[in-house]
Formats: C-alpha cells, structure tokens, sequence
C-alpha cells in the first residue's frame, strides 16, 4: 500500500502532502477534471457543428445560385 503512494505522482499535487492526500479525495479530483474535460469537448463539438451546419447551408446556397447556369433556362428552345 505505500507504494501506491509514490506512483505515479501528480503535477497538482506537492510531493510533501502526498501521504495526506486520501484515495478518496484523488478520485474526486480525477472526476472532476474529467467532467470539465467532457464539458469542454462538448462545446467544441457543438460549435464544429454549427460550423458545418453553416458552411453546407452556404455550399447549398451556391449550388443553387449555380443551377441557372449549368442549366440553359428553357427560353432558349
């Protein structure tokens, strides 16, 4: 068990209080940290999203826009 101690150690912590930090509290703070990290991911993901939301609703736009052209308009027959 103390060896537990000393692997591996964590950059937040000071190797000092190492022994008074309990598992329990470590799991905690490991929780925390991991929501804050899916949070975050889930806001990027939501903003590449709209991002693309955005830029398929410009290529449709332009593809639109390009039909009249691709296409002779039926005047011409």
């Amino acid at each position: 068990s103390t060896s537990r101690r000393f692997s591996p150690p964590s950059s937040s912590l000071q190797p000092g209080k190492m022994s008074d930090v309990s598992p329990v509290v470590a799991a905690q703070q490991q929780q925390q940290q991991q929501q804050q990290q899916q949070q975050q991911q889930q806001q990027q993901q939501q903003q590449q999203q709209e991002a693309a939301a955005a830029a398929a609703a410009a290529a449709a736009a332009a593809a639109v826009a390009a039909v009249p052209r691709l296409r002779p308009p039926h005047d011409n027959r």
